[in-house]
Formats: structure tokens, C-alpha cells, sequence
């Protein structure tokens, strides 16, 4: 090494030296000078600094609308966070008025979190009053979680007291399921009129309460009952089932067809007085139901065989009306 070269050094070490003193001054305040510039080859750091004390090794402020601490890496890490600590985070933001820790990419991942701990989380988030993970995007999906395990979750939520998970949308729909479904307790549906419906194609205009038979044509294409006790008829059309089956037919191609449960049903009482608990079944006026009426056989009162729609949970005096009926067809 020549003379200018250790001449070199000895002058950055003072400064170095110079600095640090000045950094860990009594009043704590005293700047290097504006614009200083340190370049090395090193493949250590080029400062170290260390404080043995409670305080932090370093502090940046900025008073103005810049960042305190702008890290760039052209080839490694902007930033590299490491703890010793088993109850401290490596890196750690904090914000009285915003965001505590922001990430960005515009070629790959926003933020990026990884553990090889088999009981952590890649990354955690918690809130004492709001939202402990939010995920927003204006193209793509807002949160996505995948796993290649075949015993767990790609995603999964858990609540002692509340809902594990919630799915809601204002507009599409709020839960899209591309596979098998599994409910190890109980699915309770609050929404809809309380009934089962299935999907099938009208062979002409249809509207909720309609009882239907199935079309001679074929095609799962419904069309409204006209005919007394007629063995072909299949249900009633839902207007909003609680549970709905597409059966391979989509909603915007077919209409729901109760299958089981309540549905409202359109009753002509034109043909006898309905009452709760009346057996009902198609009658002649188009689309309407009617009182199922027994027939005799050797002393015994029997009801025509796949004729029945389901039972009256209203009543309807006399005309045409719109009640409750109980599918159950048979």
C-alpha cells in the first residue's frame, strides 16, 4: 500500500472518528456536514454504529415532506432488518397518522413476508378496533393465500367469538367456490323466501308462483300446469330461493324451480276452499294450484300419485290468491 493510499484511510478514519463523536456529542444534535458522501469497496459496512445503551443506534429526522431514511439497493435489500430478540420484529413502522409500514413493487410483490417457524404466519397483522389484513386491488384478486399441503387452508380464518370468515359484495357475487365444499357443523342460509330451487329453462314466459309442469318437448324447458291433477307437474317457480342449484344451467339462462321447502304459489280456491294444511295440486286454470281432492278406492281416500304440488300453509277463501305452500312433491 503507498503512501497516498494510508494517507487516504487515516483521513477518513478521523473523519469517521470526528463524526461519531459529534453523532454522540452531550447535546445530541450536532449534523455532519451537508451533502457528505462516503464511497468504499468494502465488503462490510462502511459505518458501524452501536449503542450500548437502551436507545437506538440510529435516528433519522426529517422535518420537511422527504423520508428520514431513504435505503437503495441496486442488486441486494433497500432494507435489511435483523433481531436477536425472540418478542422484537426486525423491521418495525409506526405512524401516528397513516401507515405504519407501506411496501410497493411495480414488477413484483408489494410486500413479501416469509417464517420457517411451523406455528407463525409469513405475515401478521393485528388491530385492536379495525382490520387486522386488508387486501385491495383495482384489477386483480385483493387477497389470495394458496398452500401446498393437502391437510390445510389456503386461506383461513378463525374467531372465538364472531365470524371466522366473511364474504360480502355489493354488487357480484360474494362467494365463489371452484371445487368441493365441506361444512363439518351446520350451513345456515338467512337470505331468500326459505325454500331449495333448481334451474331449468322456460319454454315460455314464466313469473314467480307459477306451478309448473314439465315440457313434452324436452330441453328441461318448464311450462305452466293447464291441466287438473296432471302427473307431469314438477314445482313451483321461486322468486328468491334461499338456496339455488344451477344444475349446469346459469341464473341468467334458466328460472328457479322450488324443489323443496316454502315458496309463495299462485291457488285458484275456485275449485274449494283452501285451508293450512290442504294438499294441493295443479288445477285447470294456467299456472294456478288447487285443492287436492281424494278419490275413492274400495272405502279408501287416495290421492293421485305424483299429482301433489305440496301442502297449504295459508289459507285462500274463494278466487284467485298468492299463499305459502310447503313443496313437497309426491
Amino acid at each position: 500500500m503507498n503512501l497516498k493510499t494510508r494517507l487516504a484511510r487515516f483521513v477518513l478514519m478521523l473523519f469517521l472518528g470526528a463524526g461519531m463523536l459529534a453523532l454522540l456529542g452531550a447535546d445530541g444534535v450536532q449534523p455532519l456536514a451537508p451533502g457528505t458522501k462516503v464511497e468504499s469497496t468494502l465488503s462490510s459496512a462502511i459505518l458501524i454504529l452501536r449503542n450500548l445503551g437502551a436507545g437506538p443506534a440510529l435516528r433519522a429526522d426529517n422535518t420537511s415532506t422527504g423520508a428520514a431514511v431513504l435505503a437503495y439497493g441496486r442488486s441486494g435489500y433497500g432494507v435489511h432488518g435483523m433481531t436477536d430478540a425472540t418478542d422484537k420484529a426486525a423491521v418495525f413502522g409506526v405512524s401516528v397518522s397513516s401507515v405504519g409500514v407501506s411496501g410497493r413493487s411495480d414488477k413484483s410483490d408489494g410486500v413479501l413476508g416469509f417464517t420457517g417457524a411451523s406455528g407463525k404466519s409469513g405475515v401478521w397483522g393485528r388491530s385492536t378496533s379495525g382490520v387486522g389484513v386488508t387486501g385491495s386491488s383495482g384489477e386483480s384478486d385483493g387477497v389470495v393465500g394458496w398452500t401446498d399441503s393437502a391437510q390445510k387452508s389456503g386461506v383461513y380464518g378463525r374467531s372465538t367469538n364472531g365470524i371466522g370468515v366473511t364474504a360480502a359484495s355489493s354488487a357480484g357475487t360474494a362467494l365463489y367456490v371452484d371445487g368441493t365444499s365441506t361444512f363439518k357443523r351446520y350451513a345456515t342460509f338467512e337470505g331468500g323466501h326459505g325454500d331449495v330451487a333448481e334451474n331449468y329453462r322456460a319454454g315460455e314466459p314464466l313469473e314467480a308462483g307459477d306451478v309448473v309442469v314439465i315440457s313434452r318437448d324436452g330441453g328441461l324447458a318448464l311450462v305452466r300446469s293447464r291441466v287438473a291433477n296432471d302427473t307431469a307437474v314438477v314445482g313451483v317457480v321461486a322468486r328468491e330461493p334461499s338456496l339455488r342449484l344451477a344444475g349446469g344451467i346459469p341464473d341468467a339462462e334458466g328460472v328457479p324451480l322450488a324443489i323443496a321447502g316454502r315458496v309463495r304459489c299462485k291457488v285458484d280456491a275456485g275449485y274449494g276452499a283452501i285451508a293450512p294444511g290442504d294438499l294441493l295440486t295443479a288445477s285447470p286454470s294456467p299456472g294456478y294450484a288447487m285443492k287436492a281432492i281424494p278419490v275413492q278406492v274400495s272405502g279408501v281416500e287416495l290421492y293421485r300419485p305424483g299429482s301433489l304440488i305440496g301442502k297449504a300453509l295459508e289459507p285462500c277463501d274463494a278466487g284467485l290468491g298468492l299463499i305459502e305452500v310447503l313443496v313437497t312433491l309426491h
